[in-house]
């Protein structure tokens, strides 16, 4: 059963303000996980005249899918999921917006991995920071017939939900979902990197699929590399 990550990649920007892909591409690859879904992905460095997430993906020899949730400056910016395994695009979409329209439109990112003991759903999200009845709208949505209501199987949610532990949103997710809970809530904090205070990344089994050994990647690189640290967790059954 293959290793799940999700991160928050702050556009490739570290705490010291230096773009270096680089850097997130060793913490992925540290890592160990070959399901792996981003957040807050630039689709391209122009300044560096490469295509960062093709060559972050290409230098992890593995496939990946993107969902533009906004445009900044003429570059693209939004969720991906990659992995060394076979995978499918199933769908991409808005999640439901309460208050008035910002720059970064909230979505999710749906995809198919084959992991040689059965096809898992993917879904990789990033959920609204500001403003909590947001997050609890797009929250039951994901829980809904579009997402995680409609897979035909086994799958997990992996984003940054901006939600902590005793949030409404999560509360509601982990209501209805396996959050592989285990040793303490401060050995699991994500953010900020230098200094973890809450998790607000967080990864989730649906329809079978069951997680352990949840852990935030505290490392000397994943501490600098982007403003989260990585979450990952052990995918141990499909059911």
């Amino acid at each position: 059963m293959p290793r799940l990550l999700t991160y928050n990649v702050h556009s490739f920007t570290g705490t010291d303000r230096r773009r270096e892909p680089e850097r997130i591409e060793a913490v992925i690859r540290d890592s160990g996980a070959r399901i792996v879904a981003l957040q807050e992905v630039r689709w391209s460095a122009r300044s560096e005249g490469a295509h960062a997430l093709m060559t972050l993906a290409r230098n992890l020899g593995m496939a990946w899918h993107f969902q533009r949730t906004a445009t900044f400056a003429g570059e693209q910016f939004g969720l991906a999921v990659l992995s060394d395994l076979p995978m499918r695009l199933v769908k991409s979409g808005g999640l439901p917006r309460l208050g008035p329209a910002l720059p970064e439109r909230r979505s999710a990112l749906w995809v198919e991995v084959e992991t040689g003991s059965g096809p898992l759903q993917v879904i990789c999200t990033h959920l609204a920071v500001l403003s909590a009845r947001d997050r609890m709208a797009q929250a039951q949505a994901l829980l809904g017939p579009d997402w995680l209501g409609g897979t035909p199987g086994p799958a997990v949610l992996m984003g940054d939900l901006n939600a902590g532990l005793r949030s409404a949103a999560y509360k509601r997710l982990a209501a209805a979902l396996d959050c592989a809970r285990s040793g303490s809530a401060e050995r699991h904090a994500t953010f900020p990197s230098w200094m973890p205070l809450t998790r607000i990344d967080h990864i989730m089994g649906a329809n079978g699929a069951r997680l352990a050994n949840p852990q935030a990647l505290r490392t000397a690189t994943s501490r600098v590399a982007s403003d989260h640290l990585p979450f990952a967790a052990e995918l141990v059954s499909l059911g």
